[in-house]
């Protein structure tokens, strides 16, 4: 999961963030410096652990140098004309950071790679990464694969680096798969009973309560918490033109075996409109992007450019599909009743199991769909506290909470 550079806007371009799914590393990244820092998450009340810090070179991006300590601070008054993007991911004793220099250039590219619907069995792999040396210049995106320290798993083993280079660029996404875990036969309650709303930090909260929908006979029960384990799947580009798709080879810690595939109608029509402006569209493919998914908001043809997912469609209602990058399909429509006419398709979460789908339904209100069918399980109204604007939705603590920055 990356997130935009939380900087003013005239240095908007140089500080970048990223944190694994299963929260546990974060990485950081200067554009100014070309510092690069991997934190473990040990616990909220102590200082994360820096696992590495290392430099990459200013000509291409290999790795420069790595730090024991931490250099000097750096002018923070640098100006970064070009943007990036990152994301990290960990996959057993591997940590996997992915950076890309988001050039107009390279991420207009219109590649002669066939574009095509994953219900295609025809396979075309003419785009693959290299782990070579050679002609690092041309390369605008890298995979850096780190090893954990076998004596210490809260350092890397600077003997094993890995590297994986592409001369396309685009927006990182790492894309793993939870590992099947058996849930019972049960019942999917929206935990929603009771709400407590702190007006300052530190303050002491109000509480309301309200009642809830229960939907009985799912294959998951979201009482029977079990923490999900995450494998990595696949490595995803997406460019101004289409997204690329690269396979996880395990044994051999690389990425191959791309497959390339073209934006949803909507999303193309929107491209369009911005394409004077690199920031833009930058901004505009990171709204539909959250976490492995892509989403977007009342459009009923475009699942025609993934997999054949007619089960989904409902042409009386309006529907946010909500698409699986990984497995490159629509995952389900989210139906969208009379009643929601303000939602806000920009302020949504999805739990950790994979289970629950929460959204502003309008500026005081959410609403809660079970990922599986799409249905509305749940609601809530805030109007009783004089939320203007709902901004932020998270599931937290195992997903038996929703946090909310109004």
């Amino acid at each position: 999961m990356s997130s935009e550079p939380p900087c003013k806007n005239d240095n908007l371009n140089r500080f970048y963030l990223a944190i694994s799914r299963d929260g546990r590393y974060s990485a950081t990244f200067d554009a100014a410096t070309r510092h690069v820092k991997i934190l473990k998450t040990i616990d909220h009340q102590e200082q994360n652990n820096i696992v590495a810090h290392f430099k990459i070179k200013d000509e291409d991006l290999s790795i420069q140098k790595f730090y024991d300590n931490l250099p000097p601070s750096q002018n923070l008054n640098v100006i970064v004309k070009d943007r990036w993007s990152i994301d990290i991911s960990n996959d057993g004793n591997f940590i996997f950071i992915a950076v890309s220099i988001l050039q107009d250039e390279d991420i207009n590219e219109n590649s002669t790679m066939v574009a095509k619907n994953l219900a295609d069995n025809n396979r075309e792999y003419c785009i693959t990464f290299s782990s070579e040396n050679s002609k690092l210049a041309d390369f605008k995106t890298a995979i850096y694969c780190l090893k954990l320290n076998e004596d210490d798993v809260n350092k890397v083993d600077y003997s094993f680096i890995k590297y994986n280079y592409n001369r396309l660029s685009g927006i990182c996404r790492f894309a793993e798969e939870k590992m099947d875990n058996v849930y019972p036969q049960g019942q999917v309650q929206a935990n929603l009973m009771q709400t407590q709303v702190y007006n300052n930090v530190g303050s002491s909260p109000s509480t309301s309560t309200t009642s809830v929908t229960q939907v009985e006979g799912t294959q998951a029960t979201l009482d029977a918490r079990i923490k999900p384990d995450y494998n990595l799947k696949k490595f995803i580009l997406l460019n101004y033109n289409s997204i690329y798709s690269f396979k996880y080879n395990l044994k051999h810690t690389t990425f191959s075996e791309v497959e390339k595939f073209n934006y949803p109608d909507e999303v193309k029509k929107q491209l369009e409109e911005y394409k004077k402006n690199t920031q833009d569209r930058t901004s505009l493919l990171l709204s539909h992007i959250y976490k492995k998914y892509f989403i977007i908001k009342d459009n009923k043809d475009s699942s025609k450019n993934f997999q054949d997912n007619s089960r989904f469609q409902d042409n009386s209602k309006k529907v946010l599909e909500v698409y699986d990058l990984g497995k490159m399909r629509l995952e389900t429509s989210i139906k969208i009743g009379d009643d929601d006419t303000n939602l806000d398709d920009k302020v949504y979460s999805i739990d950790k199991q994979e289970l629950q789908f929460c959204i502003a339904t309008g500026p005081q209100s959410i609403g809660i769909f079970l990922m599986e069918h799409g249905s509305k399980i749940a609601s809530k109204s805030f109007e009783e506290f004089d939320i203007r604007k709902i901004h932020l939705i998270e599931f937290i603590n195992s997903d038996e909470k929703l946090f909310l920055i109004v």
